[in-house]
């Protein structure tokens, strides 16, 4: 009976010893559940990370060619402008020099006019 009784204390301290193991297995395991997740959720926060910043260096190229274009549309303005100046000079140049060969004309319609006139009262 004294073997009996030793044999289920064996088997009792044996059955709460690894019951005990099992206890913290399944407490090691939660932990590394928990850090496993924490990884994970790290991980999906960089991934979205990298990909924002993806993004922002995608937005800064596209803003770096916008503001290439927009020099390159800069100076053809100034010289679209500088050409309209030019334009406009030679508009009045061409105008003032009109306006000098229509007094020639004049003065020399009136100077015909006068030979004209010259002519007629010699002849007569």
């Amino acid at each position: 009976m004294d073997r009996l009784r030793q044999s289920m204390k064996i088997i009792a301290d044996s059955s709460a010893e690894l019951a005990s193991r099992a206890k913290a297995l399944e407490h090691e395991f939660v932990d590394k559940s928990r850090t496993l997740q924490a990884r994970e959720d790290a991980l999906k926060a960089l991934a979205e990370r990298v990909r924002l910043t993806d993004l922002l260096l995608g937005l800064l190229e596209r803003r770096r060619a916008l503001r290439e274009e927009q020099e390159r549309l800069d100076h053809r303005l100034a010289e679209a402008q500088n050409n309209a100046l030019r334009w406009q000079e030679n508009i009045s140049s061409a105008e003032h020099d009109c306006a000098l060969w229509k007094q020639l004309y004049e003065e020399v319609v009136a100077h015909h006019q006068t030979l004209r006139n010259d002519i007629a009262s010699l002849r007569s």
